[in-house]
């Protein structure tokens, strides 16, 4: 999570993206998201499966004690999109955030996307004294292709594929194998948007 000033710099640079491709490339009339981040896929990825909120995937963990990668699973359970849900989720999260707060306002045409998920660490799952310090998994955005922008509408963005943990994520001896982590993430979207993937690993999830 990036400080205060860091994070809302980072979706003003997001959002100034997004209207240099409105203007440059796209129909005035329409509206519409690209994402892009260093987790998207290539050009060339295929995907050969999607899975949907509520199903388990299975994901590999890379372990702090044998640095080596170990499986686990997990799952979308949500993800909320109706702005007075999402405002306060982030009002809640500003509470505790300290210098790492999220805008209050995606800004105009966007709206804030917010994904519930669990992973379950078992308990053959290697792990220090302290526990496991970073039980949560890293997402990114594409497209359902895959690709690192998305069209919609006509019109296309890039440059809005990152997302930021916004889970309780446990201090040193809170969290160890066979524990399950409550993760969520916060992400921004073109207000009504919906044809894009979530990523994690080589997994992608169709909201």
């Amino acid at each position: 999570m990036k400080h205060k000033g860091v994070a809302r710099a980072v979706i003003a640079c997001f959002l100034t993206l997004c209207l240099i491709f409105m203007v440059a490339g796209c129909d005035a009339g329409n509206s519409g998201c690209s994402t892009a981040s260093k987790n998207t896929a290539s050009s060339s990825e295929k995907i050969k499966n999607t899975y949907r909120p509520g199903e388990t995937i299975k994901t590999s963990v890379r372990s702090e004690a044998d640095k080596k990668k170990h499986q686990v699973s997990y799952k979308i359970e949500k993800i909320t999109t109706k702005s007075d849900l999402t405002k306060k989720i982030i009002e809640k999260y500003n509470l505790s955030a300290g210098e790492n707060t999220l805008a209050s306002s995606p800004g105009k045409g966007m709206m804030y996307a917010v994904a519930d998920y669990s992973v379950r660490y078992p308990s053959s799952f290697p792990a220090e004294e302290y526990g496991i310090r970073k039980p949560q998994l890293s997402f990114s955005i594409t497209d359902e292709a895959g690709k690192n922008s998305i069209t919609y509408h006509g019109v296309e963005y890039k440059g809005i594929g990152e997302t930021y943990e916004t889970g309780s994520q446990p201090a040193g001896y809170d969290f160890y194998p066979g524990d399950t982590y409550r993760g969520q993430i916060v992400y921004i979207v073109p207000d009504g948007c919906d044809q894009y993937l979530l990523k994690e690993g080589h997994h992608y999830i169709k909201p």
